[in-house]
């Protein structure tokens, strides 16, 4: 079957928009109903694609966009901000280096506003960059959206790459204010793997899909940076993998005051063997793994960021949690689907 996809959009990728007609259609809905949303998820699972996609898209509507990670705000047909335009990206590229505040960002797009013919609707790409208390910040917005006459026809998708706002219960603090959360998970693997082939097509590639697939997963935003790695620099890439979670292990140990052994088969029960969190060890390393951006919390499971960590985890387990595996062999058993 082949996967849904609109070749009509292009995509940063410069593909087709693969297969989120599920993620659309909600995100949609949630605008319809709601003043803000938040759009969380594993890193390069394609947020602000989405963002983008439904808002110019799907609803029509000519958005104002400010991308923390690039320090660029545009109107979201583009080509319609100068001279304003220089003054805006000079504003936020500020706002970026003092994380000046979701407050002065607002009044910054309201004066952007009043001179272009712009609909109501803004993307805040990259929000945590902004912000000096993302969380905090964020139930603020939507107090202001909420019951603030001059805001009531605004709508407004914030997207956040940082997990650990889930985790200090981000949904519940915002559900009173007209907002919602909307967690975007990554591509299946035929969705995946049909996006990889198309750009690989267009781009090249130096390393195949199994590795991809076994090592990233459905997470697009990771294809630039894998295809122009080479077996060495793959290898480097596997080993700071590993070492980030090796660390955050030890530290989830002495957090506990537990042995790390008893921290690794916690860590296989929640990422390999997908058992819920429950215990209080799961909690700790729950909030652990969070914070270092190696898992995300999807209702009571936590999942992995990337795919190679799950490999790792359950090479390790098959070697008696033992020495960590070397990424030579977690690149192997990746690329063989072995674990």
């Amino acid at each position: 079957m082949t996967p849904w996809r609109d070749c009509g959009w292009r995509t940063g990728l410069g593909t087709c928009f693969y297969n989120r007609r599920v993620e659309t259609e909600r995100l949609s809905s949630l605008l319809d109903g709601f003043s803000l949303v938040v759009l969380v998820g594993p890193r390069n699972a394609g947020k602000s694609e989405l963002a983008r996609y439904t808002l110019l898209r799907v609803k029509r509507v000519k958005p104002m966009i400010v991308d923390a990670r690039r320090v660029v705000a545009r109107a979201g047909l583009g080509g319609r901000l100068e001279p304003l335009g220089e003054r805006v990206v000079g504003t936020v590229a500020r706002f970026v280096e003092e994380k000046a505040g979701l407050g002065a960002l607002l009044d910054l797009v309201s004066s952007v506003y009043r001179e272009l013919a712009l609909d109501e609707y803004v993307v805040i790409d990259e929000v945590h960059l902004v912000a000096r208390d993302t969380l905090r910040e964020l139930e603020a917005l939507a107090k202001l959206l909420r019951f603030y006459p001059e805001y009531k026809k605004w709508k407004m998708v914030v997207t956040c790459s940082e997990g650990f706002l889930l985790a200090q219960g981000l949904a519940d603090r915002l559900d009173g204010y007209g907002a919602r959360v909307l967690l975007l998970e990554p591509l299946g693997e035929e969705d995946a793997r049909a996006l990889y082939e198309e750009y690989v097509e267009r781009r090249g590639c130096r390393l195949g899909w199994s590795l991809y697939w076994g090592l990233i997963g459905g997470l697009p935003g990771y294809l630039p940076d894998y295809c122009a790695m080479n077996p060495d620099e793959l290898r480097r890439w596997v080993h700071e993998r590993l070492s980030s979670l090796v660390s955050a292990l030890l530290e989830a140990a002495r957090e506990a005051r537990v042995d790390p052994a008893e921290v690794l088969r916690a860590a296989h029960e929640l990422l390999v063997e997908g058992q819920q969190v429950l215990t209080p060890l799961h909690l700790t390393l729950s909030r652990v793994l969070v914070h270092t951006n190696i898992a995300y919390q999807a209702g009571l499971q936590l999942k992995p960021q990337l795919r190679v960590y799950t490999v790792a985890l359950a090479l390790w387990a098959s070697r008696g949690y033992n020495e960590p595996p070397n990424p030579q062999d977690v690149i192997k058993a990746a690329k063989e689907d072995t674990v």
